[in-house]
């Protein structure tokens, strides 16, 4: 698959049986249909209404869809101003750029406003540190083998 940031060729990665795609070079991952439902669920979260449409307009271009190549819309995620993502219009699935999926996980494992904790939070707030941690490792043993002139 290429990847919708920066067009270079990403990796599969499994991680709880779940198949992830991931660029090496921008640490962007996307998600299939349904797959980042499957990743929170697997961490104790809540999806809950998992994106919402922007409020305003954004100057950030927006990416193509790696399975149909037609232009995503911005979308947010997450609990409160949320992290703005990219999400196929047909339904393919999300791109998250680097570090963004880190944030929404991060947001879910906190509590709500007022103390109390948001759906799905309190389980672990080394959800995002899990993922993040996975994914690094993942990033850093790509880097290893480009250092070493090996395949990416």
């Amino acid at each position: 698959m290429i990847c919708p940031a920066c067009r270079e060729e990403m990796i599969v990665v499994e991680y709880k049986q779940i198949e992830l795609d991931v660029c090496v070079f921008c640490r962007g991952v996307w998600f299939d249909a349904d797959e980042l439902e499957l990743l929170l669920n697997s961490l104790g979260l809540s999806a809950g209404d998992l994106a919402r449409p922007l409020s305003e307009k954004t100057a950030e271009k927006p990416r193509r869809c790696s399975r149909c190549r037609r232009k995503m819309e911005k979308v947010l995620v997450g609990p409160g101003d949320g992290v703005m993502i990219d999400r196929c219009r047909k339904g393919h699935g999300l791109w998250f750029d680097g570090g963004e999926l880190d944030a929404v996980i991060k947001g879910l494992s906190k509590p709500a406003a007022g103390g109390e904790a948001a759906p799905g939070a309190g389980v672990s707030t080394q959800a995002g540190g899990e993922v993040g941690s996975f994914l690094a490792d993942v990033l850093l043993a790509g880097d290893e083998d480009k250092d070493k002139g090996g395949e990416e």
